[in-house]
């Protein structure tokens, strides 16, 4: 994401004090269809 610093920069300005973010970042290359394919035989 080109604006990430932006976007981490409104999630501490909105986040309660003492509150906790979770970012869950899925990268195409670990979600297509051969992912979890490792070690199996064709």
């Amino acid at each position: 994401m080109p604006r990430y610093p932006a976007v981490l920069q409104e999630v501490a300005r909105v986040l309660r004090p003492g509150g906790v973010s979770v970012h869950i970042g899925v990268h195409p290359c670990f979600c297509g269809g051969f992912a979890g394919r490792a070690g199996r035989k064709r």
